[in-house]
């Protein structure tokens, strides 16, 4: 957790990985976000958030 940063509850994060059980290795958000935007056309993206915003705070940089 980034320092400042509020505590999120991940009861439902948890929730999600014990019901939808994944094989591979977890990418880390940020980089995820960044290649994923980075191969689409400019201004073709709409991103809607539910829960902590701070992976998306992360780009805001860049």
């Amino acid at each position: 957790m980034p320092s400042g940063a509020a505590p999120v509850d991940q009861t439902y994060s948890r929730l999600l990985a014990e019901r939808y059980p994944h094989t591979g290795r977890p990418v880390d958000a940020v980089a995820l976000y960044r290649r994923l935007l980075r191969s689409q056309p400019d201004h073709s993206v709409t991103i809607l958030s539910i829960g902590a915003l701070t992976n998306l705070a992360q780009l805001a940089p860049y």
